[in-house]
């Protein structure tokens, strides 16, 4: 379990705040996408049938009033969802979110948080942006290897509707011809943020993460000529050692809820 303690030198109820901004960028290539944002929530679903494509978020004090509030949203969206409930969230959201059917993980996880780029170096691996049809073959190809998406709803939140879009980039490592690590990143003012760093598991330990999470970072981290602020990210305990060593901070701890999680949904979110 991640400590209970909270950041002291940063606004972490306005990092949950910029989150949710970056969530809605990244699945707002969805089947039925929607976001509403609040000052102690958000809810950003992409619509599809996988618990960690739509995501919700309590902070700042929010309680039951805001729990209820984004278990009625969910219902009336019928979509799986992942919530976070933040260490500086309200005592008593839990029994709306249980009366509403969302149902606590056990493990904790955190919002991860780094106002610097992690440390580049020489990898054994080629990163590069996606930026043609063939990376996202490439990228398709990752993502189905590490998570049993349907091929369409991999083409539609990830193909071509991200490819021009300037506030989600992907970059895929290369071994090789072979694709074998992927990330993306998205910009929210001068905020990043970094969703989906997949590794299928045949090629995990091997350093590609850490390659395509760099390389990601230091080639979004300046655009129209600004540094970015900082980035920020919300996950599981797996990647914390690899997190901690690329400098990021843990910030917050999360109490993490799921709502009509099946089994694999469970097992790809690290609580299956």
């Amino acid at each position: 379990m991640y400590p209970a303690t909270v950041s002291h030198t940063l606004d972490v109820a306005g990092l949950w705040r910029t989150y949710g901004r970056h969530a809605e960028a990244m699945l707002s290539a969805g089947p039925e996408s929607r976001a509403i944002h609040d000052v102690t929530s958000f809810v950003a679903l992409s619509g599809a049938p996988h618990v960690d494509l739509n995501q919700a978020g309590i902070f700042d004090g929010g309680g039951a009033e805001t729990a209820a509030e984004i278990v009625a949203i969910v219902q009336d969206a019928a979509v799986p969802c992942l919530l976070g409930v933040s260490s500086t969230a309200g005592s008593d959201v839990s029994q709306p979110l249980r009366d509403g059917g969302f149902e606590p993980l056990v493990q904790h996880e955190a919002l991860f948080y780094s106002a610097t780029t992690p440390p580049d170096g020489p990898t054994g691996f080629d990163v590069r942006r996606i930026r043609s049809a063939d990376d996202m073959a490439g990228a398709s190809h990752v993502l189905a290897a590490a998570h049993d998406y349907d091929p369409a709803l991999i083409e539609r939140m990830w193909g071509d509707a991200l490819l021009d879009r300037p506030d989600v980039m992907g970059w895929l490592a290369w071994d090789g011809d072979e694709p074998v690590s992927c990330v993306y990143v998205t910009r929210v003012g001068r905020t990043l943020g970094a969703f989906d760093m997949m590794t299928p598991p045949r090629h995990r330990r091997r350093g590609a993460g850490r390659a395509v999470l760099t390389a990601a970072l230091v080639d979004a981290w300046t655009w129209d000529g600004t540094d970015a602020d900082h980035v920020e990210f919300w996950a599981t305990p797996a990647g914390r050692p690899l997190y901690e060593a690329l400098g990021f901070v843990a910030v917050d701890e999360v109490s993490v809820w799921t709502y009509g999680a099946s089994p694999e949904d469970l097992a790809a979110v690290g609580a299956g």
